[in-house]
């Protein structure tokens, strides 16, 4: 992968640190799905076509700006319900797994729509999504952004889930969601660049590539205060490189 790819994620880790909380004693976690297919090239003049994954395990979005509890902050609350009223401090907050699911634009140009519970459709088109679904239709979007995509010799797919806007949260809407959720759609600062899925699997066809098993999604989070210098050099090392290339 491109060190120019990189620029982006450090940069947006370092404008996060501001929000971050040394006390974010509850990060966010992966996210794990069953297995499915990935195209591995792209052109603008592609059909569209989706997938999607029902994810399998409970997991852990943490908003940044916590005040530790009990009682907490709104998202200190946020970050510990655990859907009994009670602040459990060993599950995850997201319990309720199996009505999310993991949709992606297999050609990866950004034609998977963005959605509110109640409100519908927003017009934005994304590479992926990360969205709660119920019975009801209803579909709220609560992760998303642009995908990069590249697949190795001996088979092995490497994927970056980027998030946009940088490691926001899109919020329930106040009128459907939980006793602690009552930010009404805004945008909510996470711990979370982004997720990257390394895995192993077969290609088919050319450029259809098919896992051979279930798959993680790993969590790439935002350093927290402590990590400050390091985000620095990793910031100079990105743009050395950069140059570098250049002198190529």
């Amino acid at each position: 992968m491109k060190v120019m790819r990189f620029l982006p994620l450090v940069f947006a880790a370092c404008l996060m640190i501001p929000y971050a909380s040394a006390d974010l004693d509850r990060p966010s976690s992966d996210i794990t799905i069953g297995s499915g297919s990935f195209t591995t090239t792209n052109s603008f003049f592609d059909v569209f076509t989706e997938i999607s994954w029902q994810v399998s395990s409970p997991f852990q979005i943490s908003l940044l700006g916590e005040v530790p509890g009990p009682p907490g902050n709104p998202e200190w609350e946020f970050n510990h319900y655990n859907g009994a009223g009670t602040w459990n401090w060993t599950n995850h907050n997201f319990a309720d797994y199996p009505h999310y699911w993991l949709t992606v634009d297999t050609r990866y140009n950004g034609n998977v729509p963005v959605s509110r519970y109640l409100a519908g459709p927003t017009g934005e088109k994304l590479d992926w999504t990360l969205s709660y679904t119920d019975t009801s239709g209803g579909i709220q979007t609560v992760l998303g952004g642009d995908l990069q995509v590249s697949l190795a010799v001996d088979g092995t797919l490497s994927a970056f889930f980027l998030v946009t806007p940088a490691t926001m949260y899109r919020t329930f809407e106040d009128e459907f969601a939980n006793y602690v959720e009552h930010f009404n759609s805004q945008l909510k600062p996470t711990d979370i660049v982004g997720y990257q899925l390394t895995a192993s699997g077969i290609v088919v066809g050319g450029d259809t590539w098919t896992s051979t098993g279930p798959m993680t999604l790993q969590v790439q989070a935002v350093p927290l205060p402590g990590s400050l210098v390091l985000c620095g050099i990793g910031v100079a090392f990105a743009a050395t490189a950069r140059q570098l290339r250049r002198r190529k």
